[in-house]
């Protein structure tokens, strides 16, 4: 891999190391790391900009690859959701990337919500290199030891399915709590079939100019009549897209799922939004003590949709995101109402990462649907006149190279004395075993900078296979964890889609 603007990467390596001392681990994860990133990158064709309101990865496809016309007819826009559980992060350090890319290139633009900063071994490890190698300039075989976030390893293997995938990422990363891991919040889209354009809400409220597709949308007084900042755990984020006669904003999020532990915290909430002091309290049916905090959320999200709408020319906003709330809650139900507004998806999106439930009755994989659409039906149903699908991890070539790559138990009921409840099959031991040395030779094969010296990087290598061995093959073997690989390997939530025609003539 060639070097990219290395004599910049000098430079920028002194700032990071004042900035590693001052500045807030959100904006190190954030503008910083998309700069590395940038400086990194040895593809002449992926240019990156790393802008206040977003980062922008593959910047000028759409200019190169855009028709107008070619996508005005006959074209059905996919359009997806996906949390992609921790991607990035040490949690997830299984994934299969080429799976990801190949489910994610079944659709066209797509709402992604956790994906994670550079961390952790990777983040240390980067740290390591930039020091190392602004003393030693010549070391230009070491460029290619930078470890990308798992975010822009993603892109490069959509770009190998079609050049035009691009993505827009929120400018920093956010998290539900202080102790936990913060998430950014992003649009993969095919440029070919899909451009950004600018948003009137970004360009009022980022107070930057032209070419503002991207933002975390105004939470404030001057937008909503009241100061909302504090909360949203992690806050929306919505990017402005035009495919053919279709032009919509895509408004984005990962809805908190733990209520706040701060018993202040928690009564403030309550007052505020239901004017009581305890969810016992609460006099609406659906609300409970574990997902008040969602609902606020929730409702938080559609009265800044209606504003969006009733401010500015652009009708067709839609939500796409894990709202961790299921479709039939009663309240849920009741603030769709009141703001005029439309759910889709009312069937599982999550996995069960068990075989049975306490009563016996089999899972099948499946759990709840957090995951939804909402739009203004009267507005976008013409476009977007389907009631959504789930992209299935259990059918088609999900299931097929799920089963061919990772599967390795039989339908074999295992004896009694036994730490598993199944078999595996004959088959399974040869792929596990292959798969296991493929890992082990790769974390082998891994070079770092320790104490100013390149070395083979040996950490954990054995903890960390035997990690892997668990994880992925023999959680299969136990009810309790009969579905886990899915999570492993792909999410523990299954992506959304919505079908939406370019052809019709666009009044907003």
């Amino acid at each position: 891999m060639k070097p990219y603007g290395w004599a910049n990467v000098v430079t920028i390596s002194k700032r990071i190391l004042i900035l590693f001392a001052m500045i807030p681990f959100v904006t190190l994860a954030s503008e910083t790391e998309c700069l590395l990133n940038k400086k990194f990158n040895s593809d002449p064709l992926l240019f990156i900009d790393c802008g206040k309101a977003f980062h922008f990865y593959n910047s000028k496809a759409y200019q190169k690859y855009y028709r107008e016309d070619a996508n005005r007819y006959g074209n059905k826009l996919q359009i997806g959701s996906f949390n992609m559980y921790q991607f990035g992060s040490t949690a997830a350090q299984f994934k299969d990337i080429d799976l990801v890319a190949k489910i994610i290139n079944q659709m066209d633009v797509v709402a992604v919500t956790e994906i994670m900063p550079i961390m952790g071994r990777d983040k240390w490890h980067n740290n390591g290199l930039v020091n190392f190698l602004e003393k030693n300039t010549n070391r230009k075989d070491l460029y290619k030891e930078y470890h990308f976030p798992g975010y822009m390893q993603l892109l490069t293997k959509l770009r190998e399915k079609d050049r035009s995938w691009s993505l827009i990422l929120s400018s920093k990363s956010l998290s539900s709590a202080k102790s936990n891991v913060s998430e950014y919040v992003g649009f993969y889209f095919r440029a070919s079939l899909v451009k950004p354009i600018e948003d009137e809400h970004c360009e009022e409220y980022s107070y930057l100019k032209k070419g503002t597709y991207a933002c975390f949308p105004s939470l404030g007084r001057s937008f909503l009549g009241d100061d909302y900042q504090s909360f949203f755990s992690r806050r929306p984020f919505i990017g402005h897209f035009k495919s053919g006669n279709f032009d919509f904003a895509l408004l984005a999020s990962h809805v908190i799922y733990n209520p706040p532990s701060d018993p202040a915290k928690r009564k403030m909430l309550l007052n505020k939004f239901f004017n009581v002091d305890s969810t016992r309290d609460v006099p609406y049916a659906g609300v409970s003590s574990t997902n008040y905090a969602r609902l606020i959320e929730a409702q938080l999200i559609m009265k800044l949709m209606n504003r969006y709408k009733s401010r500015y020319l652009e009708q067709d906003i839609i939500y796409a995101g894990d709202m961790n709330i299921n479709a039939d809650n009663q309240y849920l139900i009741g603030l769709l109402w009141d703001y005029a507004l439309d759910i889709l998806i009312d069937h599982p999106t999550t996995i069960s990462h068990r075989r049975f439930l306490a009563n016996g009755v089999r899972t099948n994989g499946y759990s709840e649907d957090y995951d939804h659409f909402i739009y203004d039906w009267n507005e976008t149903g013409k476009e977007c006149s389907g009631s959504g699908k789930t992209i299935d991890f259990f059918n088609g070539f999900i299931r097929q190279e799920i089963q061919s790559k990772y599967l390795i138990r039989s339908n074999k009921v295992a004896e009694k004395l036994s730490n598993y409840d199944y078999v595996i099959s004959p088959n399974g031991k040869l792929k596990l075993n292959q798969a296991v040395q493929e890992y082990r030779k790769r974390l082998e094969s891994e070079i770092t900078i320790k104490r100013g010296h390149v070395t083979v990087d040996n950490y954990r290598v054995e903890e960390r296979v035997a990690n892997f061995k668990k994880r992925v093959f023999e959680s299969q073997l136990m009810n309790d964890t009969y579905y886990q690989v899915y999570k492993e390997i792909i999410s523990d939530h299954m992506p959304i889609a919505i079908g939406c025609s370019t052809t019709y003539r666009d009044d907003d």
